[in-house]
Formats: C-alpha cells, sequence, structure tokens
C-alpha cells in the first residue's frame, strides 16, 4: 500500500514536475510572457492596478498572514479544546507545513539571480535576458525573482489535500482544487503583473507539493495506511 502511495503521490508527480521543468523554461515561458505582454499593448499595464497589486498581492499576503496565524493559534488551542483534540494532528501539521512551504520557496528566491520578466530588455526593463539561476552579463540588479513567492502563498495550501486524504478521504478532491485554484489565482496574477514566468509557479507547486507530502509522512505514517479512512479521532 505505502509503494502504491508513493508511487502515486512522489513519484509520477516528480516525473511530471521534471519533465514540465525541461520544457517550459525557453521559448515556452517567453512565449507565453510575449502575449500576455502584447495583450497588455506592450507594456505591464497591470503592474500597478487595483485588482492585481493592491487586491491579489497586498491583501492577499495579509490574508495569508492572517490564516497561518489563525491555523497556529487554533493548533495551541487544540491541547485544551476537548472539541478540537480530535483535530489536534491536522491542525499541527498544517501550522507547520503552510509556514515551512512559504519559507523554502523564500529561501530559494534570496539565493538566486533570476530576473522578473518586468526587469528584463525584452519587456520594457533595462536588464539583459538571464537563466533563473546565475547573473548574466551586464545584468546591475540582484534579481531574486525565482522561484515565485506570491504564489507560495496558495500552493501551499496544497496541503490541505493531505490533511484530507487522512480524515475525511472522499474530500481529497476538494482539497487539492482548493491549492491548485489558490496557486494559479496568485501566480497567474503575478504573470499578469510581469512578475514572473510561468515555471516559477511550476516550481514553487512543486516544492509545496513534496513539503507538503513529506511532512504528512512524518505526522500521519503512524496512523494507517497512506488513503485509507480513518476517522478525525483515529487519525489522531
Amino acid at each position: 500500500m505505502m509503494r502504491a502511495f508513493l508511487r502515486r503521490h512522489a513519484l509520477l508527480p516528480a516525473l511530471g514536475f521534471a519533465l514540465a521543468a525541461i520544457s517550459l523554461p525557453g521559448a515556452a515561458d517567453l512565449a507565453i510572457a510575449d502575449w500576455i505582454y502584447g495583450l497588455e499593448g506592450g507594456h505591464w499595464a497591470l503592474h500597478h492596478h487595483y485588482v492585481t497589486q493592491f487586491l491579489l498581492h497586498d491583501v492577499a499576503k495579509r490574508v495569508e498572514i492572517i490564516a497561518g496565524v489563525a491555523i497556529l493559534v487554533t493548533a495551541l488551542a487544540s491541547t485544551r479544546v476537548p472539541q478540537l483534540r480530535v483535530w489536534r494532528r491536522s491542525l499541527w501539521y498544517l501550522a507547520v507545513t503552510l509556514p515551512v512551504s512559504v519559507g523554502l520557496v523564500g529561501g530559494l528566491k534570496s539565493l538566486g539571480r533570476g530576473l522578473c520578466p518586468w526587469d528584463l530588455s525584452r519587456y520594457g526593463g533595462d536588464q539583459p535576458d538571464t537563466s533563473y539561476f546565475a547573473a548574466a552579463p551586464g545584468q546591475t540588479i540582484g534579481g531574486h525573482c525565482f522561484p515565485a513567492g506570491h504564489a507560495a502563498g496558495g500552493y501551499t495550501f496544497l496541503a490541505l489535500y493531505f490533511v484530507c486524504l487522512q480524515v475525511r478521504p472522499q474530500w481529497a478532491g476538494r482539497g487539492l482544487a482548493v491549492g491548485i485554484g489558490l496557486g494559479l489565482l496568485l501566480g497567474i496574477d503575478q504573470q499578469l503583473r510581469g512578475a514572473h514566468f510561468l515555471s516559477h509557479d511550476l516550481w514553487t507547486a512543486a516544492i509545496c507539493w513534496f513539503t507538503s507530502l513529506g511532512f504528512y509522512l512524518l505526522f500521519f505514517r503512524r496512523q494507517s495506511l497512506p488513503g485509507v479512512y480513518c476517522s478525525p479521532v483515529s487519525a489522531q
């Protein structure tokens, strides 16, 4: 059972992410960014737009922080509130997984030198084209645009899939849809603003998925066979 679980949740996603990571950077990334840039009239018209910058970037960040704090507080309360104790392990799983996923993406961003689309001369910037991992000749700013940090605030909720898989398997698809939906919303928002290429979001999704998987195995591997229904009580 464990072997089948790992094949479905680790091996197949890894192969899919690897294939996309090989094919997207370069021509595919540029083609998508060119298309968006052209739709916006040859400039990043949505860079400072009320919806894309204020609502889906600034406000969304605050909501992410509030959600994370609320989960942590609820996890702490689960040690004393009887009604929450049956969800304690799931709450602590989320309280740990969400910030670690976001932190890993942020840490990789701080190490990289890749630039945002809006920085590149191809899209009206003053910097040369560059790879994700190293500075290009003539690059005069630090970059740090890879992977996609803002999208991590959405893709980190892929962890909901694993929570549902453990305590309500019939809801697992809904948990997955929430994580993918939030990640796409925040990721596409940043692409429309010129902040990231599509592959930046792909790498962020991969980091969040495998972080969620790793902590799932750490928190729940002793509770039941993966993917086999158990009640919230037995899951704790």
